[in-house]
């Protein structure tokens, strides 16, 4: 049996509902895991996002964390350095900002 991820707009609502996050802000996490998923589709990285890692993205965006610190501790750590170089261009993509990672955090 293969279950798929919720539409984009259901997994904003579930976010919204079960965490507290801002709708705007939600849709951007959203947005972020879906091409994260395209990313796996076409075999550009070997991570997938699940609806638990956007959720905990969600909580620490609603703990006060950076979008760059809540991506980090809840996807980025846990990827191949391939993977998370792939992850980063495409947080830059969303959110724009600096995300690339700092030889010590290696």
């Amino acid at each position: 049996i293969r279950v798929g991820y919720p539409t984009k707009d259901q997994e904003a609502i579930i976010i919204n509902k079960r965490i507290g996050l801002p709708m705007k802000y939600a849709e951007n996490v959203v947005k972020t895991a879906d091409l994260m998923r395209k990313a796996l589709e076409s075999e550009k990285v070997m991570m997938s996002v699940s609806l638990r890692r956007t959720l905990a993205v969600s909580r620490n965006l609603v703990a006060g964390m950076s979008p760059e610190d809540a991506w980090m501790f809840s996807v980025l750590n846990r990827a191949t350095m391939e993977d998370r170089i792939s992850f980063e261009e495409i947080l830059k993509r969303v959110y724009g900002g600096k995300y690339e990672t700092p030889l010590g955090a290696l």
